[in-house]
């Protein structure tokens, strides 16, 4: 499995995923100086998937608001709200 994924952060990018496992995919990205308050957020790329021997790419699509809070080491991670039409649906969600 492959996943590419980019991130932004209030319309500004803040880093790209790329990620290649044989197992469900786990990385991890930092972002500083991110003030106190909602941030909005997007996340878009691609995903591929192979079955039966094929491999097809699927599109991953996630956007949102993220509540920063005056602390340190925040962390969130981004999960699979599900698939319709052929592209996945993530979401940041506080750990």
């Amino acid at each position: 499995m492959q996943v590419a994924l980019s991130v932004e952060i209030d319309g500004e990018h803040k880093g790209d995923l790329s990620i290649e496992t044989e197992v469900e995919p786990e990385d991890s990205m930092s972002i500083s100086l991110l003030a106190p308050k909602s941030h909005d957020y997007e996340i878009g790329g691609t995903t591929e998937i192979t079955l039966n021997g094929v491999t097809r790419e699927y599109p991953v699509s996630g956007e949102g608001k993220i509540d920063v809070l005056d602390e340190e080491n925040q962390t969130f991670d981004i999960k699979l709200l599900g698939a319709e039409d052929g592209t996945f649906f993530v979401e940041l969600k506080r750990v």
